[in-house]
């Protein structure tokens, strides 16, 4: 591996809660470092307590000169495009967003969620014996509703009968929220339920999988993640 160079290092801003999330901040963050030690480049990953905090590790990360900042989360994409601005002469890379056609140093990192949504709906409504199954979603953010959108065409597909509920924690990082979305589809009966809730929507999963519902996780691999690779009880359910 090259000597880390000075001049050229990564800058990371995760979104709001842990680098270890099992979610878009862990894949981000992995991502990153993978880039750094082929590139023989150092990384500096930052994580972010609330919305103050992660505009606030923007800021810190571009005035210390940093040339490429990596930030995470569609809910806080346009706060991390408005401060973009100010620094024209960092390039800004923010993961699930999709930024205005005039931010010339700005990429976004847009992906299909309604395919993937879609495939785990049909899933659903294939392995379903209640007729019911679950999504659930943190924010009602342009990602999280192309998953629904999708999972609830898949569910069509396959099985024309199902009952499809909805729930939202309104968070993607409150994971007591997570558990109260479960508990509620599990109490409508889905023995189906699909997360993509970030930190929520592993809570969620983990609950619902735990009390013998089928789960579908998002964003990473979570029987590595969430379920520890069969070590958390509930993982033969996932």
């Amino acid at each position: 591996m090259k000597r880390p160079s000075d001049k050229l290092w990564i800058g990371l801003v995760a979104d709001v809660g842990r680098l270890d999330d099992g979610g878009f901040n862990q894949y981000t963050y992995e991502g990153a470092l993978r880039a750094a030690e082929e590139r023989g480049i150092k990384v500096e990953a930052l994580q972010s307590r609330s919305a103050v905090e992660y505009e606030d590790n923007i800021r810190r990360l571009a005035e210390q000169g940093c040339l490429l900042i990596v930030t995470v989360g569609s809910v806080r994409g346009a706060a991390a495009e408005r401060l973009a601005a100010r620094y024209p002469d960092t390039h800004f890379i923010i993961v699930d967003h999709e930024p205005l056609p005039d931010s010339r140093h700005v990429t976004g990192l847009v992906f299909a969620e309604d395919q993937a949504g879609f495939l785990a709906g049909a899933l659903a409504g294939m392995v379903t014996e209640s007729g019911v199954v679950g999504f659930v979603g943190g924010v009602e953010v342009p990602p999280v509703l192309r998953f629904q959108r999708g999972f609830e065409h898949g569910v069509a597909l396959t099985n024309r009968q199902a009952r499809i509920v909805v729930r939202y924690t309104d968070s993607f990082d409150d994971l007591k929220a997570g558990e109260r979305a479960a508990k509620a589809l599990l109490e409508e009966g889905a023995d189906v339920i699909f997360a993509a809730a970030g930190a929520a929507g592993a809570a969620a999963i983990r609950a619902a999988a735990q009390a013998g519902a089928w789960v579908i996780g998002v964003d990473q691999d979570q029987w590595v993640t969430t379920f520890e690779e069969g070590r958390v009880p509930g993982a033969n359910r996932g």
